[in-house]
């Protein structure tokens, strides 16, 4: 009788399983992102990322009831609606200075 065993694995575990049983050949999964860590990627809010779906065509995956976007998909669509990104790093958001006054006593 053989025995049945169940093991969790990463993506990244996963890729190196393939990557050596078939060699270099072995095509790597691209990550795709949710749609909070999009936004921050790209320095805007969760709103605008469901907007730019619903209303610009921004490239995502459906899966179930969540969107997932391919980093490469998303640089492809910014640069054709004229917002060059650098693919080698994520934009990133200048803060806003604030003026604090202080309290009175």
């Amino acid at each position: 009788m053989s025995k049945t065993m169940l093991v969790q694995l990463t993506v990244e575990e996963l890729e190196q399983m393939i990557a050596r049983a078939v060699g270099s050949a072995a095509p790597s999964l691209p990550r795709y992102l949710r749609p909070g860590e999009c936004a921050k990627w790209l320095g805007c809010t969760e709103a605008a990322i469901r907007k730019w779906c619903k209303s610009s065509g921004m490239p995502f995956v459906q899966l179930g009831k969540e969107r997932r976007f391919e980093p490469a998909e998303v640089i492809s669509w910014m640069r054709a609606r004229g917002r060059p990104l650098d693919s080698s790093a994520p934009p990133v958001r200048t803060p806003s200075l604030r003026v604090i006054r202080p309290t009175r006593k």
